[in-house]
């Protein structure tokens, strides 16, 4: 972060000396675009990390230079749009839920933390409740709305974090397609027309992606996995962690290792492997939402669970995202540093799963059996004839 403000403010000031010249290639910059020509040295032009140092330029220039004022505009923006998350997926929550759905999704520490800041993770939590919420719009009939949400958001997600558009792209096309294979019963069931349009809309976006972001496709997203992993086990940390050794990813396949990566996105670091605060503090979060997952598999059934998934295209939309970008993310890093980093944008998703299925409380289900008999014993009305 500080890096990125101490060239922006140095573009700040070009761009305040020559506007006409400096601010068409401060926006070229933030476009990714290869031709740069101020006589200022950054590293990454033409990448994601060329435009975080746009990014910062336009910020100071705006805030004279702040950097406080800077990160209270990211916090302000994604704060907005990690309510309006709360709004689409808590929308048919019970009323009894709601404040925990807030709290994981709006309040949740690491949440707070990481989207506060002057960092590609912070500039993509607005911009992803923003993409859920014009998703909703489309369901419920503003199209134009939320069509223009989409292609916004879309934009800034490919210039900072693309790969997240693809779980995002799965996702959406797994909750659309719930959304119209809904029978009576309230249960999604297999009915061929959505599976086929769904599918056929899901792949398609896919391809495009993977000619656009060709690093992230695919066909390429093992090659890119193995060698992220062989670039993290050669750089020293003091957080490093390892799923495999590396020759042993390439020579199996670094999907196999994905409920491992899975696993080690959503639960770590454990307590015993925290070796800074830092660290620590992202412990004790994963290991309240690994205390909750297993609360949640002893107590609720898995015919239970699996139910009442099924009968919510939201909760289908949260787990394919927290399933796909996780799987995604733990075979993408080697160090619980940018692990904690990394996984930002499913926490909200996880922790909305995790409320949303756990079963009700005792007391609340000790009124609604005192309820009953009262129920019951009411007389019914007279029918008009």
């Amino acid at each position: 972060m500080l890096s990125y403000w101490r060239i922006g403010t140095q573009l700040a000031i070009l761009m305040e000396e020559s506007p006409a010249r400096a601010i068409p290639e401060v926006l070229r910059l933030i476009g990714q675009s290869n031709d740069f020509h101020l006589p200022v040295e950054i590293y990454g032009v033409g990448h994601s990390t060329g435009s975080m140092y746009g990014v910062a330029a336009v910020l100071a220039l705006l805030t004279g230079g702040s950097l406080l004022a800077a990160c209270f505009i990211i916090a302000t923006t994604a704060l907005v749009g990690k309510t309006l998350l709360f709004r689409a997926l808590a929308s048919r929550l019970p009323e009894q839920r709601r404040v925990a759905a807030l709290l994981v999704i709006v309040c949740l520490p690491s949440l707070v933390f990481w989207s506060a800041g002057l960092l590609k993770e912070s500039l993509v939590i607005g911009p992803i409740g923003f993409a859920i919420y014009g998703l909703t719009c489309l369901d419920r009939g503003k199209r134009v709305r939320g069509l223009l949400i989409l292609a916004s958001v879309s934009m800034v997600l490919a210039t900072f974090k693309a790969y997240l558009l693809f779980p995002l792209t799965i996702a959406a096309g797994a909750y659309w397609y719930a959304r119209h294979s809904i029978d009576r019963t309230g249960r999604v069931r297999i009915r061929v027309a959505p599976l086929i349009l769904s599918g056929v809309a899901t792949i398609s976006l896919l391809v495009v992606l993977g000619e656009l972001f060709p690093r992230y496709s695919i066909d390429n997203f093992e090659e890119e996995a193995n060698r992220l992993q062989i670039v993290g086990a050669n750089v020293a940390g003091g957080s490093n962690y390892s799923l495999t050794e590396p020759s042993e990813a390439r020579r199996l396949g670094a999907i196999l290792f994905a409920p491992l990566a899975l696993l080690t996105a959503l639960f770590r670091p454990f307590l015993f492997e925290a070796n800074s605060p830092l660290t620590l503090a992202a412990a004790i979060e994963t290991t309240v939402g690994l205390l909750l997952s297993i609360r949640l598999l002893l107590i609720g059934r898995w015919s239970r669970l699996r139910d009442r998934i099924l009968a919510s295209p939201i909760l289908i939309l949260c787990l394919v995202f927290t399933v796909v970008a996780g799987i995604a993310i733990g075979l993408s890093t080697t160090n619980f540093g940018t692990l904690s980093r990394y996984r930002i944008p499913i926490m909200p998703f996880f922790g909305f799963l995790l409320v949303a299925l756990q079963p009700l409380e005792a007391s609340s289900l000790a009124s609604t059996r005192s309820a009953i008999p009262e129920v019951l014993s009411r007389r019914p009305r007279a029918r008009v004839p």
